[in-house]
């Protein structure tokens, strides 16, 4: 019987993003293939992934540690050694700016391999921190970079091209995918009731967006370009309702511009949804007006649920939508990218989709198809795992 190989994931916390989501469906491929993984977290707070995570069996350590400071500490390192001791891995891998830093020096106590996954570009990594990542570099075996620009800094920041790998996001496409339509309409039904009452005349048309509520989303854009979509809004056509989902820093500035802005009966802000995969499936549009991005989980979930989406063009998002998206007309694009943060581009982007053009249904099932062709788990977790097999040496 093969041996079932251990990993020991670090992370800063497991408050709602895109990183976490990430090491969620880490955890969930790696107990699919025999593999036992454990999370490290320097938060002890109770969220929903943690507990998504002690739900299904996946062990969640707390290593408290209210600044990187306290690694200074003999008796803290002394504590790290044991804790990783007893969790025995065989590959330590490490997630965000401080899970990289505790991990670092967790695989300098222990001697344990380490790989580091960079999950943004241009975030983590500015002033000292930038000096941080150089000199801990040395001990991470393998950096994955979730993009072309992540991995560009990555190696900017000093880490050989060689012990680099970019790989894009995966997403379950089996969990994440269009509703059978009975089931769909259900849903919608109980859930329009829910946030908004009855819709005026008959269906509305649901254009929403999902992720942390937090300034790198920049969804103030979101909540802007809801005045001139409604000023563009066909006569007679469905009337538009709006959700921004998920929870964050964020929500207070956001629930306020919608109320100065007179939007709060039109957007619902339903926070940290557990089973996101029963809630994209029913918008009919998802936008993401990032400011800057990796491969964001968020879309590459709403395309495997098959929705038309517009996204700005930063970081893999045009990679993962394909095609030429700039404009929306190239044939092999699964969604419309757009250059400016301009709440009016994003508007103009939408307002086609919402139009009813044909062009709508066919990006969703090029999204659909992208998603499963080119991002599914199997083929990113076994690349993950022949990540690990090169910073160890052993078979995962």
């Amino acid at each position: 019987m093969t041996e079932r190989r251990k990993v020991l994931l670090v992370i800063s916390s497991l408050s709602p993003g895109g990183a976490e989501n990430h090491l969620l469906n880490l955890c969930r491929y790696l107990g699919s293939v025999s593999c036992i993984p454990a999370v490290l977290t320097i938060s002890g707070k109770r969220t929903p992934i943690r507990n998504l995570l002690e739900g299904e069996g996946v062990e969640v350590i707390d290593f408290p540690l209210d600044s990187l400071a306290g690694l200074l500490l003999p008796w803290k390192l002394a504590s790290l050694r044991r804790v990783v001791a007893r969790a025995r891995p065989d590959v330590i891998h490490a997630h965000l700016h401080h899970g990289e830093v505790v991990a670092s020096i967790a695989s300098v106590l222990t001697g344990v391999p380490m790989v580091a996954t960079r999950h943004s570009y241009g975030l983590e990594f500015g002033g000292a921190r930038k000096w941080m990542a150089r000199i801990l570099g040395h001990r991470t075996s393998r950096v994955i970079a979730v993009s072309a620009e992540a991995a560009l800094e990555a190696a900017r920041l000093g880490i050989p091209e060689g012990r680099i790998e970019t790989i894009p996001n995966g997403v379950d496409t089996e969990r994440f995918r269009p509703l059978e339509p009975a089931r769909r309409r259900a849903l919608r039904e109980a859930f329009t009731m829910r946030h908004f009452g009855a819709p005026p005349g008959r269906d509305c048309t649901l254009i929403g967006t999902l992720g942390g509520l937090k300034k790198v989303k920049n969804l103030p854009v979101f909540i802007r370009m809801i005045p001139v979509l409604k000023a563009g809004w066909k006569d007679g056509a469905p009337p538009a309702r709006f959700v921004i989902s998920g929870d964050g820093p964020e929500r207070g500035e956001l629930e306020d511009l919608a109320r100065r802005l007179g939007l709060e009966a039109e957007i619902a802000m339903p926070g940290f949804v557990g089973d996101p995969e029963n809630l994209l499936p029913l918008l009919d549009i998802f936008v993401l007006p990032s400011i800057t991005e990796g491969a964001p989980m968020a879309l590459l979930e709403a395309m495997a649920c098959g929705l038309a989406c517009v996204a700005s063009g930063v970081g893999a998002i045009p990679s993962i939508l394909g095609g030429d998206g700039r404009d929306g007309g190239d044939p092999g694009a699964a969604g419309i990218v757009v250059d400016s943060r301009d709440p009016e581009e994003f508007a103009a982007a939408v307002l086609r989709l919402a139009a009813g053009e044909p062009q709508r249904p066919a990006f969703g099932e090029r999204a659909r198809s992208r998603a499963v062709s080119n991002f599914g788990l199997p083929a990113w977790g076994r690349r993950t795992l022949d990540v690990y097999e090169k910073a160890t040496g052993l078979k995962f």
